[in-house]
């Protein structure tokens, strides 16, 4: 099966990775907001929007693993 997404050939993994993660955590976000508490959905938005989305676009951090959500 061909994949639905469209990557660069010069992409590294690293990049592929964070997008893939990112793009992960905004559907499942989108899922399940309506069913999340008000207050829990606003703070994971605030997350994606300033934490999360930054990452996915940072190819010069050194650090694989998504930021952590902070409560």
């Amino acid at each position: 099966m061909q994949s639905i997404y469209k990557f660069e050939e010069a992409m590294s993994k690293e990049t592929a990775y964070r997008r893939g993660y990112t793009q992960g955590a905004r559907t499942v976000m989108t899922e399940l907001a309506e069913h999340l508490p008000t207050e829990l959905a606003l703070k994971l938005n605030v997350w994606m929007a300033t934490e999360l989305g930054p990452w996915s676009i940072s190819s010069t951090s050194d650090v694989s693993a998504p930021p952590k959500i902070k409560f």
